[in-house]
């Protein structure tokens, strides 16, 4: 079991010296989670805590090591969110959603030239208690659901 206290946006890599084909595990601020290693692989088994953050500048989710909730706050103006690299993340599922009544769009947007749902950007979080739903099959992302 594994716990990352760190706050300020501080990553915990768990990697072995030999890394294998499951070579890394990124904990974020506030992560729990139990992992396994033998000696050549690190895999995460299981996320048992993670902090549901709320993003109000422009940001790239480039700490995302598992299923993550994200809840968007856009008063300051419209702005892109980099979603984390498709390769990097194969399995991973993403739900944005916009908290705040300010009708500024929020972009979530393919890390490099990877998709979402064939198109580089998604534009349909543009008003309060919109969301979206991704999963991530390691090349491109894919909505699953929305509103």
């Amino acid at each position: 079991m594994v716990r990352n206290s760190a706050t300020g946006g501080f990553r915990v890599k768990l990697v072995t010296a030999a890394a294998g084909t499951n070579g890394v595990v990124w904990l974020g601020n506030g992560d729990v989670a139990t992992v396994y290693s033998d000696g050549t692989n690190v895999v995460l088994v299981n996320l048992r805590y993670r902090p549901v953050p709320t993003l109000t500048t422009t940001a790239t989710l480039l700490t995302i090591s598992g299923d993550q909730t994200v809840l968007v706050n856009g008063t300051s103006g419209a702005w892109t969110l980099t979603l984390p690299d498709a390769t990097k993340s194969n399995g991973v599922k993403l739900t944005i959603k916009a908290i705040d009544a300010s009708g500024n769009l929020v972009t979530p947007t393919g890390a490099s030239s990877q998709n979402i749902d064939g198109a580089n950007t998604y534009t349909g979080l543009s008003a309060q208690y919109k969301f979206v739903q991704m999963v991530c099959n390691g090349t491109a992302w894919w909505i699953v659901g929305s509103n």
